[in-house]
């Protein structure tokens, strides 16, 4: 009989979960189930980040070995923070889209500004950073400045107080100021660039190959251009970019100088007109 009861009182006993780990959301039990709300908190959702990382990739490494210009390291940052977005995105639509946004933002992001779960993404942001460019000595050195209180695109030290609380875990506002870091500065710099490309000599020897050098040539300076181009997309809003295009009469003086002699002379009698792109086609007609 007491068996009997002492079971009975047993079953009668209500089922409380598992204390869940220090960070996961509570569950939630207004359900009337035992299954906790993982993907929710508050009625906000949490990004898989806060759950699990068992399924993720690893986070995009840059190749910093191929840095070895103001060119290349603008364009090798702008290729980094394109994979760093698409690679968040496979867990966090929300985190993609602040690193995107934080990375253009005009103007300082504070930290008080930022809601507790963005705090959150901003702190795994700071660590993803610091990883990725352990092996490379200046953005290293950036890094280490910024979280000394140093701003980097600014002329407060580290002295202003309010400049280090912002940084000492923000990782948004390291992005933004590496963004800004890696990006064209001003209108002369871009002119600078602009001039040494087209200065640039793509032609290959006859020696070295048969008459499809033509069309490594042509796509070779459109592949140039587009660079270029991308280069120009990193300016800041505050920066006026009116005509600092490649200029058509640049495009067809490039494709003049780097076409073998016997190419440019066909070129020169049988195009139909005197842009680049109908010097373009008859070059492609050539072959």
């Amino acid at each position: 009989m007491i068996c009997s009861e002492a079971l009975s009182v047993k079953r009668l006993r209500p089922w409380r979960p598992k204390p869940k780990a220090t960070g996961l959301p509570a569950p939630n039990n207004a359900a009337g189930s035992g299954e906790a709300q993982d993907s929710w908190s508050s009625g906000r959702p949490v990004d898989v980040f806060a759950k699990t990382e068992k399924w993720l990739t690893p986070a995009p490494v840059p190749d910093t070995s191929k840095w070895t210009s103001r060119e290349s390291e603008i364009l090798g940052f702008s290729e980094y923070l394109s994979m760093l977005t698409s690679w968040a995105a496979q867990a966090s639509l929300e985190f993609a889209q602040e690193i995107e946004q934080s990375s253009r933002w005009n103007g300082v992001l504070h930290w008080d500004a930022l809601s507790g779960p963005a705090k959150n993404r901003s702190t795994r942001l700071l660590a993803i950073l610091r990883n990725a460019f352990v092996g490379h000595a200046r953005t290293t050195m950036l890094i280490n400045a910024f979280l000394e209180g140093v701003s980097l695109d600014a002329h407060t030290g580290a002295l202003d107080l309010r400049v280090a609380r912002d940084q000492v875990s923000n990782g948004y506002e390291l992005l933004r100021q590496m963004t800004v870091e890696y990006s064209l500065q001003s209108r002369s710099e871009a002119l600078a660039l602009r001039t040494a490309l087209a200065n640039r000599t793509f032609s290959v020897k006859s020696s070295e190959g048969g008459n499809s050098q033509v069309a490594d040539v042509i796509r070779r300076i459109d592949y140039e251009a587009a660079r270029f181009s991308r280069l120009l997309g990193t300016l800041p809003p505050s920066v006026d970019a009116t005509g600092l295009g490649m200029p058509e009469a640049d495009l067809l003086l490039l494709l003049l100088k780097n076409l073998p002699d016997h190419v440019r002379s066909f070129v020169l009698h049988h195009a139909s007109g005197e842009s680049y792109m109908a010097y373009r086609r008859a070059a492609r007609n050539y072959e």
